[in-house]
């Protein structure tokens, strides 16, 4: 919004809508395969922050059970043609982005603006200390 003359974007907006599904409970990890077979959904957006705090463990892929449901989503949803979008959770950095890619994610959101602005500050705040 914004990018772009109104009415091309309204009309656009119309026409090119994505259907993205949550998972981030263990009862959506177990009926992932029947939620990504749903005519029109076109990504399932696993939650791994959430989903460790469901099983008591974290944060997020510092959860073994938090990797094995991941891998669990990533079998039950091959060859639906459903993307998998993910977080790089708690580790917000480029090396926790690859090695999700490498490991099946299509998609991911990176991070929280606010995660990212603390990080920023941080490391001006030790610059300040030399």
């Amino acid at each position: 919004y914004g990018a772009h003359e109104w009415q091309a974007y309204s009309e656009a907006s119309e026409e090119e809508v994505l259907c993205i599904v949550l998972i981030e409970t263990n009862q959506g990890v177990e009926n992932v395969g029947d939620i990504a077979g749903i005519d029109g959904v076109d990504v399932i957006f696993f939650g791994p922050g959430d989903l460790s705090q469901e099983y008591g463990d974290g944060p997020g892929w510092h959860s073994a059970r938090t990797r094995d449901a991941w891998g669990a989503v990533r079998a039950a949803t091959e060859g639906l043609g459903t993307l998998l979008m993910t977080a790089a959770h708690p580790e917000v950095d480029s090396e926790a982005v690859y090695e999700l890619v490498d490991d099946g994610a299509d998609m991911i959101v990176y991070s929280a603006d606010w995660v990212l602005f603390r990080k920023t500050l941080s490391a001006i705040s030790r610059l300040k200390e030399r």
